[in-house]
C-alpha cells in the first residue's frame, strides 16, 4: 500500500499505556498514518470534537477499553452521538474486555471493530485503514475491511456444504440418544461440513466443530466436564497454580488450555492431549444427548474450537458398547431380528476402529460372510450388533445405505493446515516463554547489543519460519494467543532493528 495514498489518513489513539501508545505512534507512523495521542477518555472526546469543527476531522479513532476519565465504551457512545461522529470509523482493542461478550457489548457501543490484547501490528494497521474507508467514504485504500463485532446466522432451513454441493446437513433436527445423535454427527461427517452442530438440552450446550467433516473440538457448559478441577484432581497442576488459572481465564476468556499455555504451566502439545482427551470425553456425553441439534456452517467458527482431530466412529462405538446401552440393543433385536444385515461404505474404515475396541470379538468374520440376519449376529453379544449399525458401519433391511460416499478417514488428507500442529506449537511457545517480559536479543537467542545486521537477520529468519504469514495457513488451536504475542515481539523488533536510531533508543531502554 503506497505511503502517498496513506497520507490522508487522520487517527486518534485513546490509550493510557504509555508503552503501547508509543510503539503504535512508531509503527503507524512509519505506515503514513497521521496518529494524534491522548491518554484519557474525557481528553480524547474532546479533541475528537474540537477536529470535527474543524477542516481536518479524524478519520478513525482507536481506543482502549479501560481508561481514566471515561471508558472506552462511554468514549464510543459520546462520539457517536456528536456531529460528525456517525462517519468515524470505530475501533477498541482492550487485554481486559476478551470473548464474545466483549464484542458484543462493543458493537452496542457503536464500535466497528473490536481487537483483544496482544494484536498483531500489521492486522491493525490493515483494519484501521479498512476502516477509515468504509466509514468515510474516502478512497485512499482498497484493503480487506477488518473484522468487526458480528455474528454468522445458520440458513434458515438448510447448511449446504461446500465440499459435497449433493449433500446437506439439516440446520436444525431433533434427536433423541445414541442412534438419531450419532445419525447427525454421522451425517456432518459425510457432508464434509465446516462449522458447528450445537446439541442443545435444557441449559447443557455442547459444540461439535467440524473441518472437511473431520470432528476437531469438542466444548460444552457443564461444569463438572471442566478442565481446570481435573487436572488437580490428576495432580497435574498445584491448587496454587488452579487459583491462578482461574484468574487467568476470568480476566482473559481463554479457554483453559490457551490459558495453561499462557501461563507456562503445560507445553503445547501437553495442553492439546489434554484438551484432547477432554474432547473425547465430552463426545461421548453428547451422544446420549435428548434435545436439538443446530448446525452453523463456518470455517472460522469451527477454528475457535479445535484441538486436534477425533474419530467420531469409534467415540460413537465406545458409547454404544456401554453396558447402558444394553436395553436399547435388546430392543433393536427385537424391532429388526429377521432383517438383513448389509455392509455400508464405512464397513472397512470403521471396523479398524471396531477391532481396537473389541479385538477379540467373532462378529467381524461373520460379517464379512454372506449376509445374516440381525438376530443370528447378535449372539452371543447384542451390544456388539447394536453398537456396528449406530456407528453405520452396517444398514439392515432391503434399503440401500443413505450414505453417498465414506467418512473422512482422516485429517491429513484434508490438506495442509487443518490439523493443529503439535510441533509448531511446541516451538512458539518456546520461544514466547524465553523472550516474554525480556528484549528482543533474548528472542533471537543473541547477546545484548548484538550487531543490527544479524538481529535483522535472525528476525527475518524467525518471521519466515514462524511469523503471521508462514502460520496463517496453520490451526494452532490453545496457541493463537501465545502466536500473536509472537508475531507481535517479532514485528515490533523488525521496526525497531530496521533504523539504526531507534535501536539506540531502544538499547538505551535496555539500560534503564
Amino acid at each position: 500500500m503506497p505511503d502517498d495514498i496513506l497520507c490522508s489518513v487522520r487517527m486518534l489513539l485513546i490509550e493510557d499505556d504509555p508503552d503501547i501508545a508509543s510503539l503504535l505512534v512508531r509503527y503507524l507512523g512509519r505506515s503514513g498514518i497521521e496518529v494524534t495521542h491522548l491518554s484519557d477518555g474525557n481528553s480524547g472526546v474532546a479533541a475528537f470534537l474540537v477536529a470535527a469543527r474543524s477542516q481536518a476531522p479524524f478519520d478513525v479513532v482507536l481506543t482502549d477499553g479501560l481508561l481514566p476519565g471515561r471508558n472506552g465504551f462511554q468514549v464510543a457512545q459520546a462520539i457517536r452521538a456528536s456531529p460528525g461522529g456517525s462517519k468515524v470509523g470505530l475501533a477498541m482493542f482492550s487485554g481486559a474486555f476478551r470473548g464474545t461478550r466483549a464484542q458484543a457489548d462493543a458493537a452496542h457501543a457503536g464500535f466497528d471493530a473490536y481487537y483483544a490484547k496482544p494484536f498483531v501490528l500489521t492486522d491493525l494497521r490493515d483494519g484501521l485503514m479498512a476502516l477509515a474507508t468504509r466509514r468515510s467514504g474516502k478512497s485512499w485504500s482498497s484493503t480487506t475491511p477488518s473484522p468487526g463485532p458480528t455474528s454468522s446466522t445458520p440458513a434458515a432451513h438448510m447448511v449446504e456444504s461446500r465440499r459435497s454441493p449433493g449433500l446437506v446437513v439439516p440446520a436444525v433436527q431433533r434427536v433423541d440418544g445414541v442412534p438419531s445423535t450419532a445419525r447427525v454427527l454421522l451425517e456432518a461427517s459425510r457432508a464434509r461440513f465446516d462449522g458447528v452442530i450445537e446439541l442443545r438440552a435444557g441449559d447443557a450446550t455442547t459444540q461439535v466443530a467440524y473441518l472437511g467433516g473431520v470432528v476437531v473440538g469438542v466444548t460444552d457448559t457443564m461444569p463438572e466436564h471442566a478442565l481446570g478441577p481435573w487436572l488437580i484432581a490428576q495432580g497435574r497442576i498445584s491448587p496454587a497454580q488452579g487459583a491462578a488459572l482461574d484468574a487467568r481465564v476470568a480476566a482473559t476468556n481463554e479457554r483453559v488450555g490457551e490459558a495453561l499455555v499462557s501461563l507456562g504451566f503445560v507445553s503445547g502439545p501437553e495442553a492439546l492431549s489434554m484438551m484432547e482427551a477432554q474432547a473425547r470425553n465430552r463426545l461421548r456425553r453428547a451422544l446420549v444427548v435428548q434435545g436439538e441439534a443446530r448446525a452453523t456452517e463456518g470455517i472460522e467458527a469451527a477454528r475457535r474450537h479445535a484441538i486436534g482431530s477425533i474419530d467420531v466412529v469409534e467415540q460413537v462405538l465406545a458409547v454404544a458398547l456401554a453396558g447402558d446401552c444394553r436395553d436399547a440393543a435388546a430392543a433393536f433385536v427385537e424391532a429388526h431380528g429377521q432383517d438383513l444385515v448389509q455392509r455400508t461404505v464405512d464397513f472397512d474404515s470403521g471396523l479398524v476402529a471396531f477391532a481396537r475396541l473389541r479385538p477379540q470379538s467373532l462378529l467381524p468374520p461373520a460379517l464379512m460372510a454372506a449376509p445374516s440376519t440381525v438376530r443370528s449376529l447378535s449372539v452371543p453379544d447384542p451390544l456388539e450388533m447394536y453398537a456396528i449399525w449406530v456407528a453405520g458401519l452396517v444398514h439392515v433391511g432391503a434399503s440401500a445405505p443413505d450414505a453417498v460416499r465414506a467418512l473422512p478417514r482422516a485429517m491429513a488428507s484434508q490438506g495442509r493446515g487443518r490439523v493443529v500442529n503439535s510441533a509448531t506449537i511446541d516451538r512458539v511457545v518456546s520461544l514466547v516463554l524465553r523472550a516474554r517480559g525480556s528484549h528482543v536479543y533474548q528472542l533471537v537467542d543473541l547477546p545484548t547489543g548484538a550487531p543490527r545486521a544479524d538481529v535483522l537477520r535472525c528476525l527475518t529468519a524467525l518471521n519466515h519460519s514462524v511469523g503471521r504469514e508462514a502460520l496463517k495457513s496453520e490451526v494452532l488451536g490453545p496457541a493463537m494467543p501465545v502466536a500473536r504475542e509472537l508475531w507481535t515481539m517479532i514485528e515490533e523488533g523488525l521496526f525497531v532493528f530496521a533504523d539504526e536510531r531507534r535501536r539506540r533508543v531502544y538499547d538505551e531502554d535496555l539500560l534503564v
